[in-house]
């Protein structure tokens, strides 16, 4: 039990002990030899090493006498300088706080930058994302309307292909050559045809094929109010190359919309249809503007 609790003093005794004297002291003394050599030539320098040492070892039990006085000399020394250069090293330490403080002020502001960063980051990420979101969203509900409007085609009813049919025969009368009285008559009876189908329940569940098949038909009955005048009024309108040129663009712009209607009616081809009817709408140009601006150039002359 003796040599049990000798052994456990001792341990505790080793755990305990103060090692910086030993583990120190020859750094110590090279920076006490340092600030003694430069003492005259460089007063403010020694005394920062005389300070950081005399800092250092001030909290420090020191055993060994000759090592003790020599901190305690440097402490003399330190005293000294610092009297003798009271100024010089009150301006040094005024200049290093300024600095210290500036230093922390920079460190603050680039905290401050790198936060701002990352904030505007964070906002940026946030608005990539939301901005996919809402892009994923938009392509989903594009794509449910354009399922939606395949279905509605696919099932397209026999009235749909009738209206479309009635418009067809009077592009196949045009292609091979009509009478201005049989144009007149087949013009009749295919809006007839076409308005029942637009104002159905069944033409009404189509909008976009109404839409066309409204355009063609007003196309053809533009052309036919064109050859009235011509006829009617063959000495101002009959000889015009502009107003026949404005009739033959009614009679090919009316094809144009009976083949995007065959092709909206095809299931195969009604998603393509469909983008090119949005395009055809939107760059179509007005015909009724263009034969109003022909009839006032022409009663502006026959006046």
């Amino acid at each position: 039990m003796v040599c049990f609790a000798a052994i456990c003093f001792l341990v505790w005794f080793v755990a305990i002990r103060d090692t910086w004297e030993i583990d120190n002291s020859a750094r110590i003394a090279q920076m006490i030899d340092e600030a003694n050599r430069i003492r005259e030539s460089e007063p403010l320098r020694a005394y920062k090493l005389y300070e950081e040492l005399i800092r250092e070892s001030s909290d420090r039990i020191i055993r060994d006498e000759d090592f003790a006085e020599r901190i305690q000399a440097a402490a003399l020394a330190r005293d000294e300088l610092r009297d003798q250069h009271h100024a010089e090293i009150e301006r040094e330490a005024a200049q290093a706080a300024r600095m210290k403080v500036l230093a922390e002020q920079e460190a603050e502001r680039q905290r401050a930058a790198q936060l701002a960063r990352e904030a505007e980051e964070t906002r940026r990420l946030a608005a990539e994302e939301a901005q996919r979101i809402a892009a994923e969203k938009r392509r989903k509900e594009a794509a449910e309307i354009i399922e939606e409007i395949d279905r509605r085609y696919r099932r397209a009813p026999p009235s749909a292909r009738n209206a479309l049919n009635a418009l067809k025969r009077v592009e196949a009368r045009v292609e091979v050559g009509v009478t201005y009285n049989d144009y007149l008559k087949i013009v009749g009876e295919s809006w007839g045809d076409v308005k029942i189908f637009i104002e159905s329940p069944e033409g009404k569940s189509l909008p976009e094929l109404n839409a066309i098949l409204g355009k063609a038909v007003a196309d053809y009955k533009l052309a036919m109010d064109i050859w009235q005048s011509r006829v009617r009024y063959s000495t101002l309108y009959g000889d015009r190359t502009d107003v026949e040129l404005l009739q033959q663009r009614c009679w090919l712009r009316a094809s144009e919309w009976i083949t995007l209607s065959e092709s909206l009616l095809d299931p195969d081809q009604t998603e393509r249809a469909l983008e090119a009817i949005e395009k055809a709408l939107k760059d179509e140009n007005d015909l009724q503007i263009e034969w109003t601006k022909i009839n006032d150039r022409i009663l502006g002359k026959g006046g």
